[in-house]
Order: C-alpha cells, then sequence, then structure tokens
C-alpha cells in the first residue's frame, strides 16, 4: 500500500533494483509525486512488466499489481546472410535480458548506425515480439530484429548548392571527398565539421545522399557564403605607450578558398610585417600550398626578414601535417655590436590534430599542435662560424562546455633544442595579449619560452564569450629561466572572419588600478 508520495518514489526505486529479486532492471524517472496514477502501469509495461496494473485507488494511495516479468528466451536476427558480420557484434541483447521498450529501441537504433557507417544510409530495423512461454515466475519472450538494409551506395560525386560565389571544388576539397566513396554517417559528419571551421560557408542542412539523373549516387552539400573579409585597426594605450595592428585578412578570395593575409603591428619602437598566401589545393589533390613572409625591426638591435614556402596534407578528417622550407636573414643595427650578420635555411615540420567545434572559437574539444625544424645557421662579422639548428614548439588546448560555460586551459611552448643559447636575434617573444597578459607587447625575450592559461568561460550568447583568466609564462636568457604569472578578466565576441578581444590584465608589479588594455584581433587557434 502506497500512502505518501515519498513512499511512492521509495517503492519505485526499489523497484530499480529489483534486478537482485527477477533478474533485471527497471528504468523508474524521478519526480513520481507529479505523475498521474494511471501513468504507473505504463512505465512498468514498459519495462517487461507486463501485467502490471493498478487494482484500486483511495485518496493519495494506490494499490499495485506487479504481475510477472517478460523475459527474453530466444533472440534472432534477419539480415543479408553478407551484412551479419557488421550487424552481429552489435548485439547488445542477451537471453535472460528483461523485454524493455527503451532497450528495443536502443538496439534497433544501434542496427540502423552501424549500416548507415558501412554505406547503407536507407537501412530501417523493426522488432517482433512474441510469447513462447509461461509460468509462474516469468513470461518467456521470443524478439525478432527484422533488418532491411536498403541500398548500397558509393558516392560518385558530389554536388555543392552554394548561395553565394565560393565554388564546388572548394567545398569538395574541404571536405576531402573522392569518387567512388563509400557512404558512411560518422565520415560524412566528420567532413561537414571540417568544413564547417574553414569559415568560408554556412552549412544549411546536413549533406544527404541522392541519385542524379544519369543514376549516380551523390552527396549533396547546400550551403551559403558568410563573410570571410576583415580590415581591422587597434590601438593600444599603457605607460604613455601607443602601439596597434592594422589586419587584412581574407579566406575565400573571389570564392576560390585562397587564403590571403596582411599585418602591419608596431610597439614602442618595434615594427613588425607580415604576409600570407595560402591555397585550398593543388591541381586535383588536397594538398594545400602555402608561402609566407615576415620582416621585423627590432629598434635599433636588428633587422630580420623571415620566409617560409610549404604545403599542408591532410591525413584525415582531423589532423593535418605541414612541411615546407624556412629561411631568414640577419642584419645587426648600427646601434648594436653583440649580434652579427646571419642567416639560416632548413625544412619545418609539424603536424596538428584538433576536435574542436569551432576553429577561433571553440566551446568544447582538444587541439593539439607540435612541430620542429632543422636548419643550416650561418653568422660573419667578426666571427665567421658556421652551425647546425633546430626548433621545437607544441601547443594543447582542451576546452569543456558545461550548458553556458566552458573551461579553456591552454599550455604551449617553443625553444631552440640545438643551440642552447643561439644569438639574440633568434630568439622568441613573451608578453602581450597573444600569450602572457598584464605585461607589454613582447616585453621579454627567451631562448625558450613558454606559456599557460586557465580560463572559465561564460557564453551568455552564441559568438560571445566573457571570461576570468590566469596566466604563467616563462622565458630562458642567457643566465636563467624567468617565470611571470598574470590575471584579470577579458570579452571576445566574433568580428568578420575573427575573433575581437578585449582584455584588462594585471602582471607582476601592477595592480588593478594600472594594469593594461589589451586588444586583438585572433585568426586561428
Amino acid at each position: 500500500m502506497i500512502t505518501e508520495p515519498k513512499k511512492i518514489l521509495f517503492i519505485l526505486i526499489s523497484l530499480f533494483f529489483a534486478r537482485f529479486t527477477y533478474g533485471i532492471a527497471i528504468g523508474v524517472p524521478a519526480k513520481f509525486e507529479h505523475f498521474p496514477n494511471d501513468s504507473f502501469p505504463q512505465i512498468l509495461w514498459n519495462n517487461g512488466f507486463w501485467h502490471s496494473r493498478i487494482d484500486s485507488t483511495r485518496g493519495d494511495t494506490i494499490f499495485i499489481t506487479l504481475g510477472k516479468p517478460a523475459i527474453a528466451e530466444s533472440i534472432s536476427v534477419k539480415i543479408s546472410d553478407s551484412l551479419e558480420q557488421i550487424v552481429m557484434p552489435k548485439l547488445i541483447y542477451r537471453v535472460g535480458d528483461t523485454i524493455r521498450k527503451s532497450k528495443i529501441e536502443k538496439q534497433q537504433e544501434i542496427f540502423v548506425d552501424a549500416l548507415e557507417n558501412n554505406g547503407y544510409p536507407f537501412a530501417s530495423c523493426t522488432t517482433s515480439v512474441s510469447i513462447v512461454s509461461a509460468d509462474s515466475e516469468k513470461i518467456g519472450v521470443s524478439l525478432l530484429f527484422s533488418i532491411d538494409e536498403g541500398e548500397k551506395v558509393i558516392l560518385q560525386r558530389l554536388e555543392a548548392q552554394i548561395d553565394g560565389k565560393t565554388k564546388g571544388s572548394v567545398i569538395r576539397h574541404y571536405m576531402l571527398f573522392h569518387s567512388g566513396q563509400l557512404y558512411r554517417r560518422n565520415d560524412i559528419e566528420k567532413a561537414t565539421s571540417r568544413l564547417r571551421k574553414m569559415r568560408i560557408v554556412s552549412v544549411s542542412s546536413e549533406p544527404y545522399p541522392a541519385m542524379d539523373s544519369q543514376g549516380k549516387w551523390t552527396l549533396v552539400v547546400r550551403a551559403k557564403d558568410i563573410p570571410t573579409t576583415t580590415v581591422s585597426g587597434l590601438l593600444g594605450y599603457a605607460d604613455d605607450e601607443i602601439s596597434g595592428d592594422i589586419e587584412f585578412s581574407t579566406r575565400n578570395f573571389y570564392g576560390t578558398g585562397r587564403i590571403i593575409n596582411f599585418t602591419l603591428s608596431a610597439y614602442e619602437k618595434n615594427r613588425e610585417i607580415e604576409i600570407g598566401y595560402r591555397e585550398p589545393f593543388l591541381w586535383n589533390s588536397n594538398i594545400s600550398p602555402q608561402i609566407s613572409s615576415k620582416w621585423t625591426i627590432k629598434d635599433s638591435t636588428y633587422t630580420k626578414r623571415e620566409h617560409k614556402l610549404g604545403v599542408f596534407i591532410p591525413l584525415g578528417y582531423e589532423t593535418d601535417l605541414y612541411t615546407g622550407f624556412i629561411t631568414d636573414r640577419t642584419v645587426p643595427g648600427s646601434a648594436n655590436n653583440s649580434i652579427s650578420d646571419g642567416e639560416s635555411f632548413g625544412l619545418e615540420f609539424s603536424a596538428r590534430y584538433s576536435t574542436l567545434d569551432d576553429a577561433i572559437l571553440p566551446t568544447e574539444g582538444i587541439y593539439l599542435n607540435g612541430g620542429a625544424t632543422g636548419q643550416y645557421i650561418h653568422y660573419w662579422g667578426d666571427e665567421n662560424t658556421i652551425d647546425f639548428g633546430s626548433q621545437g614548439e607544441g601547443k594543447v588546448l582542451t576546452a569543456f562546455r558545461w550548458k553556458l560555460f566552458s573551461l579553456w586551459i591552454e599550455i604551449s611552448g617553443w625553444g631552440w633544442l640545438v643551440p642552447i643559447l643561439p644569438q639574440q636575434s633568434q630568439w622568441e617573444y613573451l608578453g602581450g595579449w597573444k600569450n602572457l597578459r598584464g605585461y607589454r607587447e613582447d616585453q621579454f625575450t627567451g631562448s625558450k619560452i613558454f606559456w599557460g592559461t586557465i580560463e572559465p568561460r561564460f557564453i551568455p550568447i552564441s559568438g560571445v564569450h566573457i571570461f576570468p583568466f590566469a596566466d604563467v609564462g616563462g622565458y630562458r636568457d642567457y643566465e636563467k629561466w624567468h617565470t611571470k604569472f598574470g590575471y584579470g578578466g577579458g570579452i571576445e565576441y566574433r568580428y568578420g572572419a575573427g575573433v575581437f578581444s578585449i582584455e584588462y590584465g594585471i602582471g607582476e608589479g601592477r595592480n588593478f588600478k594600472n594594469g593594461l588594455v589589451h586588444f586583438g584581433l585572433r585568426m586561428n587557434i
């Protein structure tokens, strides 16, 4: 007899553990006091107690007869012999299991998913149940899963239905599509995610297979052009210092998928110009060539020119390999005697893996990037030296999503492996909004650097992140390692093809009143 809502909850939770009595598990929803009385038999029916019923009710008292559980005595699957090896390992029902509606639906879903990922997007599954025995303890049931796999789909072409200028060949290469590809739903979802991360189109609906007029299976992709060109200028002021950036970027030049970047930066007496160009594919392959040049003027210390030429090679939907040539030339300034004329050239290799849900403003996923260089280095001036050099770098970013919140944890590093301490023109910079907030842009320099951050992010609307942050960074100079800390808060939001950032950072030697305001436009992670 059930006399109170709390007792109802207690009894139904007890039913959940009825497998100790009946050898079964019964799913029980929460907050049963909100369920109408006549719903209890339905709950029990769906969990294998086909003869359960409400005998009577009196106020808040419900009298229930549980009945006998329905137990699977035989299980069979009807499908083509050639597909048994795909389907049978996915069978989760076993003889002796309770006949539950939710588990039957789950089993049907598993069968269909297995076939959809092996070339059968139109597969379906039905289940028939028949009673084969009954005794005082249970009802014996026979389960028959009947599977209709439908037609096998081998995709011969991709049809891009674009609202805009983007060419179909760009969509095909970014999705790594090739003729003769077996339809696999998981692969199509990963290819679509890869296309979205390129940030040139919005996919209006999930791609689907269709038969064209020539009887060939075609993958139909419907998408719309999105803004991919950004022209921005950023200006900052702190400690009587004016600094800023001017940047032009386009990721889909006239619908061709070509990427062009131009950046001019000025901080104190330092100047930097960077130009980059990337093709989306080469001939009919998915290889993507890239060329870039960078000019750096470090006050009156030195001038440096760097050039890179390489190719991106996709190893999968989430993994890319980069390899290329690098060269640089350093000319000492008039006010510096510690840096010699120098040049270097060599090879660069790196690999990248990403499951991030967004390429520049993610909320969940993981990003891994690591690489190394091998360089021939030649200095001349007071001394003429030839040496071998090698750099290494790595980055890990993880993002965890929970409702309107996302937690970012990032750690990155760069450094010379050989030689241990090259001359200062070959060092890297640390400080500013790119890696260590609360400090001036490029305030520190070292032959090795690292930085990390923890950012719990609040996402009130899509494309807007508000967050506090805690940064740590370190650099190795001629003497030793130095470690710096910073903290603060900021906001990031989508702007054109990038993410605009406004952050307030407080580093060592500063307080809340004299922290630094950082502005930035991020085009990638």
